[in-house]
């Protein structure tokens, strides 16, 4: 599950182990700006869940968190809104995002 936000690139493909979901975000930056190799981090075992959307939304949130403190200089893990992503041809961008919510 691939997510654009901002200049990055949020891939939320959660992990499956034990009959769990764990959700992690490998977050890459689409253009890397006077730099030779684009930024990335990878935040792994964020949080666990019985069902995939639940972990894929979980770590889309927690990515989109991650990119708004970098960008905006604010607290790292204050809570973000948005709404449940829809998939355009596998990727999903930021106009979609507002608040994830069943």
């Amino acid at each position: 599950m691939l997510t654009d936000y901002r200049g990055w690139t949020i891939d939320a493909t959660p992990d499956f182990f034990f009959g769990r979901y764990f959700a992690r975000a490998r977050i890459v930056q689409a253009f890397a700006e006077d730099r030779e190799e684009p930024q990335m981090h990878i935040e792994r075992d964020i949080e666990w869940f019985e069902r995939k959307d639940d972990a894929i939304d979980r770590a889309i949130r927690w990515a989109i968190s991650w990119i708004d403190a970098r960008l905006d200089n604010t607290d790292l893990h204050r809570p973000v809104s948005v709404d449940r992503p829809t998939q355009r041809q596998g990727v999903l961008m930021a106009d979609d995002l507002t608040s994830l919510s069943d």
